[in-house]
């Protein structure tokens, strides 16, 4: 999305775990965000804003998937504040929770 000029905003949709099968030296939070640094740069001096729904159930503790855990939803903030968005997370209830009845 960031290579995309009239882009000025993005919004992730994530469970926050960096890992891309294909390349593992880019799966570490430090490299993203340099990489995310470096594309982000216009030469117009645009900056899309990044923002992040962390979707971290499942992700924390234990059982967590690669890259997981808190690491994870560490990265995702970092990523966010880094391009001047912000990272909500969205806890089990807020997805599962079911709509209240009107009287």
């Amino acid at each position: 999305a960031l290579a995309y000029e009239k882009i000025d905003t993005v919004f992730l949709l994530t469970d926050g775990a960096p890992f891309t099968p294909r390349d593992p030296k880019k799966s570490e939070p430090e490299t993203i965000l340099k990489m995310v640094k470096k594309a982000n740069k216009k030469g117009s001096g645009r900056k899309a804003v990044i923002h992040a729904l962390l979707f971290a159930q499942g992700i924390r503790g234990e059982g967590a998937a690669q890259g997981g855990g808190e690491k994870a939803i560490k990265f995702m903030k970092e990523l966010a504040k880094a391009n001047d968005g912000t990272c909500r997370e969205v806890d089990d209830d807020a997805v599962t929770e079911k709509p209240k009845k009107k009287k």
